[in-house]
């Protein structure tokens, strides 16, 4: 039976102190998204307590349980926690986090995040995907084992399909890739021939931070 939990208004005004995620020597006064937890009666202790998540910088929140069972996942104002109930603790972080999809024929929590994908397991993170988008994605839906979407391309400013396989994070038709792999490198004070005027005719600027993220990506 997955851990119970209880999303709350606020902090509680009677009880134990709430935990403040991320934790800090310091006090914590700003509120966020607060949550009761339910540890297993076999857990040590096994007392509820409160956690106060006091998450990024979006106003995406959700709180699953994890595939594990035991574990929950918290997504306060884009930012993610998992959380190791019985030992009230944070054990791994998620930045960027868009959207939270369960995946329960998969035994898979999918999480959506600004530019990737990343899918928990039971055992933990399954799969990353590679970068799919330069910002974002729209148009999501799933169907049997795979996702679809649009992603964006800031060179081109406009919206791509892709599709994404949800057993293994494969994807094989991203646009961010592709536009990185069409980036001409641009040499100071060189002629641009026909052709690479008009590789680099949407923008220039784009173009040199591609050739710059392009030497940032690790080699394969």
């Amino acid at each position: 039976m997955p851990v119970r939990f209880d999303i709350l208004p606020g902090l509680p005004a009677y009880g134990p102190p709430a935990i403040s995620f991320p934790e800090s020597d310091l006090p914590t006064f700003r509120e966020g998204l607060v949550v009761r937890f339910h540890p297993a009666p076999s857990d040590a202790g096994g007392d509820p307590w409160v956690g106060n998540f006091l998450g990024g910088q979006t106003s995406y929140d959700r709180v699953l349980a994890h595939p594990n069972g035991a574990d929950v996942i918290v997504v306060a104002r884009g930012h993610g926690s998992v959380v190791d109930v019985a030992r009230t603790s944070v054990t791994a972080s998620l930045c960027d986090v868009t959207q939270l999809i369960p995946l329960d024929a998969l035994g898979l929590v999918l999480v959506e995040r600004l530019t990737d994908f990343i899918a928990i397991g039971a055992d933990g993170m399954r799969w990353q995907s590679p970068r799919i988008s330069w910002d974002g994605f729209r148009s999501v839906s799933i169907s049997a084992d795979q996702l679809r979407g649009e992603a964006y391309s800031a060179p081109d400013e406009e919206w791509v399909p892709f599709t994404l396989d949800l057993a293994t994070g494969a994807c094989r038709d991203g646009i961010f890739a592709q536009d990185i792999a069409r980036a001409v490198e641009v040499t100071p004070n060189a002629a641009p021939s026909r052709r690479r005027r008009h590789a680099c005719s949407a923008s220039g600027v784009i173009a040199r931070f591609c050739r710059m993220i392009r030497a940032w990506l690790p080699s394969k």
